[in-house]
């Protein structure tokens, strides 16, 4: 990973208590998808997707947080973290 060059900043590693570098922030993105709507066999309404895809709202999408309202993160092999169980180490000069 590069990092970006600023001064006087010392830059961490982000571990989980398995050891996984923290990569990322676990987020919700809404969406929209449109559907399409028929009677099923038992006489009950059915949808569908209609195929065309779902609509993102980006400048929506919200951090996720647990009930306990702390930041939820991913480690690099996709299990996911509060941040009271990550802990930091300094990165290595050069790496």
């Amino acid at each position: 990973m590069t990092l970006p060059t600023r001064d006087q900043t010392q830059y961490i590693t982000a571990r989980a208590p398995n050891g996984s570098e923290i990569v990322a922030t676990c987020e919700t993105i809404p969406g929209k998808a449109g559907v399409y709507w028929f009677v099923g066999d038992d006489g009950k309404p059915v949808f569908d997707y209609d195929g065309n895809g779902t609509e993102v709202f980006w400048d929506d999408a919200e951090t996720d947080k647990d009930v306990n309202a702390e930041t939820l993160f991913y480690d690099d092999d996709g299990k996911v973290w509060p941040e009271s169980k990550i802990t930091f180490d300094p990165v290595e000069e050069g790496s």
